[in-house]
């Protein structure tokens, strides 16, 4: 099973990234912007990462929504956060993301099949993208735990 190994190793490579760029945002203080989706999974991968972010002693603002379209993008790069963080969501709406926030720091933390390709300011942390299936092998919650465990190895104990 090599193969699943490598695709594994490129899957935690990615939460590593993502985790680096939180901790450096944050360790500049720079105040971070979450958004994540209004289901149990999302509710979740919301609390995760919030839990993380607070341990961190990071300045963030987490808001939840049902879906995302262009006035909630247009709201979230309004505020021109220095770092946007969508969890549960965001792989499927990248047309959209990268019409409004084509130049702002983005992490998404997402287990939906990624629709488009992302901006290169965007850091995307999917199971699909590594031959995963997001669908069966990991929820949204899932990958924002691993982000949290990479950004604290106490996370959660």
């Amino acid at each position: 099973m090599p193969e699943k190994r490598e695709q594994i190793d490129a899957f935690l490579n990615s939460v590593s990234e993502a985790a680096e760029q939180i901790s450096k945002q944050v360790k500049g203080g720079n105040p971070v912007h979450v958004t994540s989706h209004f289901d149990a999974d999302g509710l979740a991968a919301a609390g995760i990462i919030g839990k993380a972010l607070v341990r961190l002693g990071a300045t963030f603002r987490l808001r939840v929504e049902k879906w995302i379209d262009e006035k909630i993008v247009g709201e979230i790069a309004a505020d021109k956060p220095p770092l946007i963080i969508f969890t549960d969501l965001g792989s499927g709406y990248l047309d959209l993301l990268n019409a409004r926030l084509h130049d702002q720091r983005t992490i998404i933390l997402d287990h939906h099949e990624p629709i488009g390709k992302p901006s290169k300011t965007f850091t995307q942390v999917n199971p699909h993208l590594h031959g995963i299936d997001g669908s069966r092998d990991l929820s949204g919650a899932g990958v924002a735990y691993f982000v949290a465990r990479a950004l604290n190895e106490k996370m959660l104990i």
